[in-house]
């Protein structure tokens, strides 16, 4: 078990470095061109430059390397509590979560498959294909504990999949839609579908380009999203299935059980109208959550 205290006690300035990154990059994705830079890749590029301009790093070694572990376990807890919200499966039609899972277990196997073929580490394997099928950044984030990633597995995971998003956002996206004459309906349902970070949906829907009109311009936003939204709850099956896979027999972290349990307190708040948690906790838990991480 680790001595957390022990570790921040006698490592305040790693621990004071690790906060003002977390802060810094929150902030800092609000000044991001349409907002496709996620907190994640914004801290990954500040820890970059850090990592290059300081010159010795050994007394921070140890609280960088065991520090973000706890942040993440607590972050995944408010993580859980705003979006794991089993709601949303009630809301979209039948039709769509069977596409949805379809195309989940597609970025699973076709992510393990490739893995393998390119010799990649299984934990590395195991972050792109979650990132890749549920919610990029945030995915590999909750991930990583289960599968006992280290810093530079999350961070090849976390550029991959961006790069792969950037590339779907301003190319394959848009060529999909114009060259098969999509609807904005079918376009909103692609990007919902297939787009790993949620800023990168926002992003596609606001540099859609001119199709025919099914859906109402005001629906189409959060068409999309509620699509992205139903992406969440891969999480309940990836995490112990790359962790068992990990491990080598069937495991289930701990904070499985405090991720659910938020999931579902988050859900009734939200399905009985609790107007404490809408008017003052609602609002707070996504930047709680990414500035943890």
């Amino acid at each position: 078990m680790i001595n957390y205290l022990k570790i921040i006690r006698n490592n305040y300035l790693a621990v004071l470095l690790v906060i003002l990154i977390g802060i810094c990059s929150y902030f800092l994705s609000f000044f991001v061109v349409v907002g496709i830079a996620d907190p994640l890749i914004i801290s990954l590029v500040i820890g970059l430059v850090l990592n290059i301009i300081i010159p010795n790093k050994r007394f921070l070694k140890q609280g960088i390397e065991k520090l973000p572990f706890l942040f993440i376990s607590i972050g995944i807890m408010f993580y859980g509590l705003r979006n794991l919200n089993f709601l949303t499966v009630r809301e979209i039609n039948p039709y769509y979560v069977v596409l949805l899972i379809a195309v989940m277990l597609t970025y699973y196997f076709s992510s393990i498959f490739l893995g393998r073929i390119l010799g990649l580490k299984k934990e590395i394997t195991y972050l792109t294909a979650t990132g890749g099928a549920i919610c990029g950044a945030s995915a590999i984030t909750v991930t990583a504990p289960a599968v006992e990633a280290d810093s530079d597995d999350i961070s090849i995971s976390l550029i991959s999949v961006f790069l792969a998003a950037v590339f779907g956002l301003f190319i394959l996206l848009p060529l999909l839609a114009v060259s098969a004459n999509f609807s904005n309906e079918a376009y909103a349902l692609l990007s919902g579908t297939v787009m790993q970070f949620t800023g990168f949906v926002k992003a596609s829907i606001n540099i859609m380009p001119p199709l025919e009109s099914v859906l109402p311009a005001d629906e189409i936003m959060k068409f999309a999203l509620s699509i992205k939204a139903f992406r969440y709850l891969g999480l309940l099956i990836a995490i112990p299935l790359f962790a068992s896979l990990i491990k080598g027999k069937v495991f289930l972290p701990w904070y499985l059980g405090a991720f659910l349990g938020a999931g579902i307190l988050g859900t009734m708040s939200v399905y009985y109208q609790n107007q404490f948690y809408i008017d003052n906790i609602s609002y707070l838990i996504k930047p709680t959550y990414n500035i943890l991480w």
